[in-house]
């Protein structure tokens, strides 16, 4: 290990990987849930004008674009996957799309008990299932070769 610099999270733990793959996404959905009514407020008023509906497609465009570059860049670095690299607006949207749905619960939880306490226990419950889902959406990107295609399936994820 002298003279080596790079970081290197080979010696990790599973659970350990999932939850710093999960640390992102779990931070910024919980930014966008405190964050969404003043997003639905400015939404609102920019709908009335005419770029409005522009400035709406392109905004989400861009989130859905960044979802699936960070989740390729985290695939490749923590697990290494290789992710196919024409398709980050797909990906970013199925990674949106079921993050809304594993967030539901957590949403629920925030408004029915809210309070520091209840923000630390869900953030941290969800940190592994985050990881596990974002690995889950990177890996359906991943390109299949034949030779992939009949080799025995990988373990290291």
């Amino acid at each position: 290990m002298e003279g080596r610099s790079e970081l290197s999270i080979e010696g990790s733990s599973r659970s350990s990987r999932y939850a710093l793959h999960g640390v992102f996404f779990s931070l910024l959905f919980t930014v966008l849930m405190y964050c969404s009514p003043l997003i639905t407020e400015y939404l609102a008023e920019v709908s009335g004008r005419p770029e409005g509906l522009v400035l709406s497609i392109v905004g989400f465009t861009a989130l859905l674009l960044a979802l699936g570059l960070i989740n390729t860049f985290l695939a490749g670095f923590i697990w290494h996957i290789d992710v196919e690299s024409g398709s980050h607006c797909l990906h970013g949207l199925v990674l949106f799309v079921l993050f809304m749905v594993l967030n539901l619960p957590q949403l629920i939880a925030y408004h029915m008990f809210p309070g520091p306490l209840t923000f630390l226990v869900m953030f941290l419950a969800y940190l592994p299932a985050s990881g596990y889902l974002a690995l889950a959406v990177a890996s359906v990107f991943v390109p299949c070769t034949e030779e992939r295609f009949w080799s025995e399936p990988r373990t290291n994820y």
